[in-house]
């Protein structure tokens, strides 16, 4: 007996041409694809030194901004302090201000009031000058004393 066998074509042929063009296509892609990669790779490496430069950067001016932050609220403290130091010094110095506006008023009141004593002293002594430098005090008193110097 004798088995029949068809002549087999193989047909094999267009399909391993069809993977054989897959492959150099996934090879081709796989290199654009790494190429791709190494560009962004490479993108994202100076982003990321970028990114931490910043970073380290933010840090030290946040650093420096708590240092001027704390200088500053020492410098306002120290002005708080200062301006309570000055308002009681102004509060003295206003007390004092008063009390000489007072002590000075009434050293000018009495003043006017020793300048007017005056004023009637000297006009009564004035006047006392003129009666007893007038004629008829004179002539008064040339009749009725008589001074007369005695030797001793």
């Amino acid at each position: 007996t004798e088995t029949y066998m068809p002549a087999y074509g193989a047909q094999s042929g267009q399909i391993l041409g069809v993977l054989k063009q897959l492959k150099d296509d996934m090879e081709a892609n796989l290199s654009d694809s790494q190429k791709e990669e190494q560009a962004r790779s490479a993108q994202f490496a100076e982003l990321r030194a970028a990114k931490t430069a910043e970073i380290e950067n933010g840090g030290k001016m946040l650093e420096d901004k708590k240092d001027e932050l704390a200088t500053a609220a020492s410098a306002h403290a120290q002005a708080r302090e200062d301006l309570a130091k000055e308002n009681g010094v102004l509060s003295e110095e206003q007390r004092f201000l008063k009390n000489l506006k007072e002590t000075c008023s009434q050293a000018s009141a009495d003043f006017e009031e020793r300048k007017k004593a005056r004023t009637g002293e000297i006009q009564a002594v004035s006047e006392a000058i003129e009666i007893l430098t007038s004629d008829e005090a004179k002539d008064a008193a040339s009749g009725t004393f008589g001074f007369v110097q005695a030797g001793f």
